[in-house]
């Protein structure tokens, strides 16, 4: 029998065939371990997204029940309409507090506190209490809200001393009007 070919046939076959079998099944097992991983890391993309997803549907509840629970245009109207009532009955001649409550944060020194504020309900008047340790104070603090509002405006209502326990108090109670 004549030979034709170049390369000489291997001498050991077996051997070859073995290490390019354990080669195949080794790159087999590589794919395997990564595809494993791989799986790993989907299953725990996949739980974050559920737990999303729940999160959003439990908002989602929350909303409609919000939008179920709004109240309608006609509700909305027949209390706007109860408030301008309400401002109608207090009238533009009304004190304006919070242009008062402005002016005495601005005006009081620090020794003097506003220690009580009642607001007219027919809306005529605010009447405020000042007390302080020092009546100087006092008397500048209702120059300079008579400055603010003028002088017919602020009104002297009451003026009391307290004593005890070897302290002076001076309580001044005013009567803002418009």
């Amino acid at each position: 029998m004549i030979n034709l070919s170049v390369i000489p046939a291997p001498r050991n076959l077996s051997a070859i065939l073995a290490v390019v079998f354990y080669a195949l099944t080794l790159g087999c097992l590589v794919a395997l371990w990564m595809q494993s991983l791989t799986h790993a890391a989907l299953r725990e993309e996949a739980a974050r997204f559920a737990e999303q997803n729940q999160k959003i549907s439990a908002a989602l509840v929350t909303e409609r029940q919000a939008a179920a629970d709004a109240p309608e245009i006609a509700e909305l109207r027949a209390l706007a309409a109860r408030v301008e009532w309400y401002n109608d009955q207090i009238g533009a001649g009304a004190p304006p507090i919070l242009e008062m409550l402005d002016l005495l944060e601005e005006t009081l020194p620090r020794d003097v506190r506003a220690s009580a504020i009642f607001y007219d309900r027919r809306g005529r008047f605010i009447t405020f209490s000042l007390v302080s340790e020092v009546e100087e104070s006092l008397l500048k603090s209702i120059e300079a809200l008579q400055d603010g509002f003028g002088a017919a405006a602020v009104e002297l209502e009451r003026q009391v001393t307290l004593e005890g326990s070897g302290e002076r108090v001076f309580q001044y109670d005013l009567r803002v009007s418009s």
